[in-house]
């Protein structure tokens, strides 16, 4: 058996925001990490886990878009801490346009930090 991870398992400590279209209203989720699979954020409002939603994921400096991609995600995760909701998204659906311009932001993320 492998121990190798999937690229699109791989996540990093990245602060953005995405938007989520819910049924009642518009959710803003602050990332506190992300990857081409999916994000772990924090938020105000709890999101009904195993549901799928629309999402907006605000990328700053990418060329050639209007800053933010469109990605369809399943919420994993939606758990009370006391200060708010952390939640844990799925990407399940992406543009190969969109899964190129993220790769491209997570890249120059990665090499701020360094």
């Amino acid at each position: 058996m492998s121990s190798r991870r999937s690229p699109m398992d791989k996540r990093i400590p990245i602060r953005t925001r995405i938007l989520v279209e819910t049924p009642e209203k518009p959710v803003i989720l602050d990332t506190v990490n992300l990857g081409l699979g999916g994000s772990y954020c924090n938020s105000d409002v709890a999101l009904t886990m195993g549901s799928k939603v629309s999402c907006k994921i605000w990328m700053q400096g990418v060329v050639g878009s209007p800053g933010a991609v469109s990605v369809e995600a399943l919420v994993l995760r939606s758990q009370f801490t006391g200060d708010g909701y952390r939640i844990a998204l799925r990407f399940t659906k992406m543009e190969k346009a969109t899964r190129d311009a993220l790769k491209g932001f997570l890249a120059r993320e990665t090499k701020k930090e360094t």
